[in-house]
């Protein structure tokens, strides 16, 4: 065969490319690195240059942030206004000021593998009793929320970790990270990869996950709610006197307390993994 060592050397490559993305899988799921830092120790790092430094009065409806390069914070702040804090490049920074707040922070064009890419990262600090809506997309980046009681929270992540304390209402999507929630009273969340976890939902559920474990510590639930998850363990510490209807695929089940006469039901849903229900 006159191809046979063009094969062979396509075989060799596709092997390694093959144990090369199943190690990286494994690396990222154990928990032993972020998925976000993998990626930013090499291809790009934040910048410390201040761009934008400006205190806005607390009227705003909606708070919307979008970036595509780097890490969105929300903290507490010390006062009762909005303090936006921006690093960067001015050039690729835009606010809008109006019935709402507008923060959009576009990097700058990038073909292929950029390596050394300087991002930006973006500080909002707002006051603890904040209770408006607040918008996220974030293309690159990590996200971290501190506790905002009564604010509704939507976010939309491609890579990168988000971690958010307490909050009333959570929709999140996320397509390549891990998401942590301290408490929450209604959460929608999506992941196609990485882990959730959740340490307390006080009235509805709705969880889908493609390639991740799902913990939650306690589940409260006033409504009918469910998780969903392809692959990856499901695991929950205690619920309250609800009926909860599980079923595995492929994998292991147990369940030990259902009350099957309780109108509120949590439906449990598992292609690959375990179901655990203390």
């Amino acid at each position: 065969m006159k191809n046979k060592p063009l094969i062979i050397t396509l075989i060799v490559i596709l092997s390694i490319l093959t144990i090369g993305i199943v190690s990286l899988l494994v690396l990222l799921l154990n928990n032993s690195t972020s998925i976000n830092k993998f990626f930013s120790n090499g291809f790009y790092s934040t910048s410390e240059t201040i761009i934008h430094d400006q205190y806005y009065e607390n009227k705003y409806d909606l708070i919307d942030i979008k970036n595509s390069l780097g890490d969105i914070f929300i903290l507490n702040s010390e006062d009762e206004k909005i303090h936006v804090v921006v690093y960067g490049d001015k050039n690729q920074l835009t606010i809008r000021d109006s019935n709402n707040l507008k923060i959009d922070y576009k990097s700058k064009p990038c073909f292929g593998f950029c390596f050394n890419q300087p991002s930006s990262k973006v500080e909002i600090y707002l006051p603890s009793t904040y209770d408006k809506e607040i918008n996220i997309e974030n293309k690159t980046g990590d996200i971290k929320i501190e506790d905002f009681k009564e604010a509704i929270l939507i976010v939309d992540s491609d890579l990168g970790d988000t971690d958010i304390g307490t909050v009333k209402s959570l929709e999140i999507t996320s397509h390549a990270g891990d998401i942590e929630v301290n408490k929450v009273n209604r959460i929608k969340a999506i992941n196609n990869l990485g882990d959730i976890k959740i340490d307390k939902v006080n009235e509805f559920l709705d969880i889908k996950a493609d390639c991740g474990n799902i913990k939650i510590k306690c589940v409260d639930i006033k409504e009918n709610s469910k998780i969903e998850n392809n692959m990856g363990d499901i695991k929950i510490n205690s619920t309250n006197d609800i009926r909860i209807d599980a079923k595995v695929n492929l994998g292991e089940e147990k369940v030990n307390n259902s009350n099957y006469k309780s109108d509120i039901v949590l439906n449990l849903e598992n292609s690959c993994g375990n179901i655990e229900v203390n």
